[in-house]
Order: C-alpha cells, then sequence, then structure tokens
C-alpha cells in the first residue's frame, strides 16, 4: 500500500525497474513504453501511455501496474487526509521484463511507484506529484544460488548438527515460544540514551500498543512497587545481546545460514530438521552473545543454549510488567484485556 498526503491525486502507477534507470535509446523514444521511463516530479505523461503498457488479462507480460485507493475504512489507521492506494491488490503475478547476462548481477533495483494528479478534465495528462522506491535490491540466478549453498553448507551448517535433530517439529515449539518472547519484548524497547552507567531509564521508552505507533515512558508502565533497577537491567540484557550480535555480522551471517538450510529441503523430513535447525541456531546465538554477567549467572554454572534461553525469558518475566510481553496477535486475540485487568495498568 502506498499513502499520498496530497488530496489531488488520483493516480498511482508501480512498476520493477533499475535503481539508476538509463535514458531510453533514441529509436525507442517514441514508444509508450520509453515514454515513461525516467519520470521525475513535476513531469508530465499520458494516461493513455499508461494505459497501453497496464498488465491486464490480454497484456500479461506488461510490466506496469495500476494502484487502486482504498476506502477510508480499510487505510488502518491512516491520516483522514491521505489517499492510500494498493497495488497488485489480487496478488497476481508480476512480469519484470529485465534481461541480464551473467556478468552484470551487480545491477540493483527497486519497485518504484509514481503518484499522479489530472492536469486537466480536457485531455488525459496527468502531472507526477510525489515517487517513491523500496530499498535497492539484485537478483541472483536460483542455479547460482544453490551452487553457492552447496558449497557453504557444510561450514554454515557447523552450528547445528542436523543429523541429531529429530523429525518431530512439535519438539522445538515451547523453544520457538521462548525464542518470540524476547522477540516480542525486543520489539517493544523504543528510543533511549547510553550513559556510562548504562541505559538511561529517564530516557527509555516502550511501546504500549503493539498494534500502533504509540510509545510512552517505559517508568509509566511500572507499578508503585516495582523494582525500577532490576526492569532496567532486563531491558538491557536485551539491548546488549542485540549490540554484540550485529557486532558478530549476524545479518551476513543469517542470510547464509538460511541459504544454506533451504538447499537441504528436498522432503517433509528434512523441512523438519531444516525448522529445528533454525531454532538452534537462533538458541546458539543467544547463548553465545548474551551478557551473563546481567543475568547474575558464574562462570561455572554451564547452562545448555535452550535451558539458557529459558532462564532469560524467565528473568525477564520476573523483573518487567505483564504488557511487555503481548504481541500484537495476542492483543487481537483479547489476552491484553487479562492482562490489563491483572496488572492495573491501561494499555
Amino acid at each position: 500500500m502506498v499513502a499520498c498526503v496530497d488530496a489531488s491525486c488520483e493516480y498511482v502507477f508501480g512498476r520493477f525497474e533499475l535503481e539508476h534507470h538509463p535514458a531510453p535509446s533514441s529509436e525507442d523514444t517514441g514508444s509508450p513504453a520509453a515514454v515513461l521511463d525516467g519520470i521525475d516530479v513535476g513531469d508530465i505523461r499520458r494516461l493513455r501511455d499508461f494505459r497501453a503498457v497496464i498488465k491486464t488479462k490480454t497484456n500479461p507480460l506488461a510490466s506496469w501496474m495500476q494502484g487502486t485507493e482504498l476506502a477510508k475504512a480499510a487505510t488502518g489507521g491512516q491520516s483522514s487526509d491521505d489517499k492510500v492506494f494498493e497495488l497488485n491488490e489480487n496478488r497476481i503475478s508480476w512480469h519484470y521484463g529485465y534481461v541480464s547476462n551473467r556478468f552484470s548481477t551487480d545491477a540493483t533495483h527497486v519497485f518504484q511507484v509514481y503518484c499522479f494528479k489530472r492536469c486537466s478534465l480536457e485531455n488525459d495528462d496527468l502531472q507526477c506529484l510525489a515517487r517513491i522506491a523500496s530499498m535497492p535490491f539484485r537478483l541472483v540466478s536460483s542455479r547460482q544460488v544453490r551452487k553457492e549453498a552447496q558449497t557453504s553448507t557444510p561450514a554454515i551448517l557447523s552450528l547445528v548438527d542436523l543429523d541429531n535433530i529429530p523429525d518431530d517439529r512439535f519438539s522445538y515449539m515451547q523453544r520457538a515460544t521462548n525464542l518470540s518472547t524476547l522477540q516480542t519484548v525486543l520489539a517493544k524497547i523504543g528510543e533511549f540514551e547510553r550513559t556510562p552507567h548504562g541505559i538511561s531509564v529517564s530516557t527509555l521508552t516502550f511501546q504500549r500498543h503493539p498494534s500502533q505507533n504509540d510509545f510512552a515512558p517505559f517508568q509509566s508502565l511500572l507499578s508503585d512497587d516495582c523494582d525500577v533497577d532490576g526492569a532496567v537491567t532486563a531491558v538491557s540484557v536485551l539491548v546488549s545481546l542485540v549490540d554484540r550480535v550485529m557486532q558478530s555480522e549476524f545479518v551476513v551471517k543469517i542470510q547464509s545460514i538460511l541459504t544454506a538450510l533451504s538447499s537441504c529441503v528436498a522432503n517433509a523430513s528434512k523441512l523438519n530438521q531444516a525448522y529445528g535447525g533454525f531454532i538452534e541456531m537462533l538458541e546458539s546465538q543467544v547463548h553465545t552473545f548474551v551478557d551473563k554477567s546481567l543475568l547474575g549467572l558464574t562462570d561455572e554454572l554451564t547452562l545448555t543454549p535452550p535451558a539458557l534461553v529459558e532462564h532469560v525469558v524467565q528473568f525477564l518475566k520476573a523483573r518487567l510488567p505483564a504488557p511487555c510481553f503481548v504481541s500484537s496477535e495476542e492483543m487481537e486475540n483479547g489476552a491484553a484485556v487479562a492482562l490489563t485487568g491483572l496488572t492495573g495498568l491501561a494499555l
């Protein structure tokens, strides 16, 4: 979905294209497709040119799609002044049409959306009001991905032992729930300032409502008899964990791990093992990077990765108010009502 703050916006069109789109060649400048290249804010284009290249049942290989304006009730809390459009509302396949050779895989692509208004009721001229692009991405041959995955699988999967992972997804359900709990609390942490002594509790904000961008001072969520220092320590455990994980280039690592795991999925049994391997990989990251001193654990105490994750969850639950653990899914199912009644806090 795309929101346009200009009330005069009537048309929205989008397509995949190169991040740095080349100018159309001289022999193609007269075609509708070429006319629509290189659109900037303020440029004028004709509606008929778009309609000639819009994807339809009779033109399935067209690369452009037109956005459909949504009713106010369906815009999910957008400003009443915004006009919201959905592209590809029927989730049909999309033809890009990009052609490349094996030596130009470094090209970056974006999904580009253009917003237009009518210039006049007397013709079909449209003026570009705004344009917005997705994060750039690269296209990679699936054959090359599989080849790279096969060569990297032994090293990557040394983090987990697939041979010893049971073909039983349910055995990992509780462990996955513990990891989900960590993610739920992490997602609620807002802004804060760091001091030489750690997180400044007076600047820390927390998301009050999991389905809205509604942040409040963290201290307002705490009851009068709450151990403020303990609550701040609990938040510090998660912030420190994320800091350490990101410093280890986990983002790059997890992409390789997922690629390697996907190469192992040939049947249902392997799929269950890949699921278990993913859970074990996340547990190993927590086990490696969590600050055990903040948890009050000594070096002599040895916990397995699943046991340590369970310990972290219990540590958080003993120090943070119940609303910190309510996910957006639970909120929609009414779980927050019960938690609010127990804690006396209004979400």
